[in-house]
């Protein structure tokens, strides 16, 4: 005769006593509400000044405990240390890619020579070019327009 483990019979007897003691994570609350203004828009704890007879209208809704309000902001806090180290990791892998990227600054994407290498028998010197001079215009000779001849547009 197989007897079946004792873990398979006692898992199932298991879970439904922990299920039924487990607390409620909330609390059903209801308050009331007192509907004001024109169209009934406008929510109010008090009764209304312009409508006191009328009656309130209970909202129901579910009030946390205090361990999952808790439990809520510290998961927050959690959260926001998280994306701060990313953001500063992130911030950091910028900073080295910059870092790592500055020597190619030009089109055809070859190094400037003040980041190639000057040593070695095949180091190119820098060579300083001549400042070119500016070109100089020949000046025209404007002759004045006579005097009371109206000018007409050329």
């Amino acid at each position: 005769m197989n007897k079946p483990p004792v873990v398979a019979l006692l898992y199932p007897l298991l879970l439904a006593v922990l299920s039924g003691s487990a607390p409620a994570q909330t609390r059903p609350r209801e308050v009331p509400v007192y509907r004001c203004g024109p169209d009934g828009r406008q929510l109010q704890d008090s009764p209304c000044a312009d409508k006191a007879s009328a009656p309130a209208q209970a909202i129901r809704f579910d009030q946390p405990a205090s361990a999952q309000q808790q439990a809520a902001r510290e998961q927050a806090k959690a959260i926001e240390r998280q994306a701060d180290k990313m953001e500063r990791e992130r911030l950091q892998a910028e900073a080295l890619q910059r870092k790592q990227q500055m020597g190619a600054g030009h089109i055809d994407g070859l190094a400037s020579p003040a980041t190639e290498p000057a040593s070695g028998p095949h180091a190119k010197q820098p060579t300083k070019k001549p400042l070119k001079t500016p070109k100089v215009l020949p000046q025209r000779n404007k002759a004045a327009p006579a005097q009371g001849a109206a000018s007409a547009p050329r």
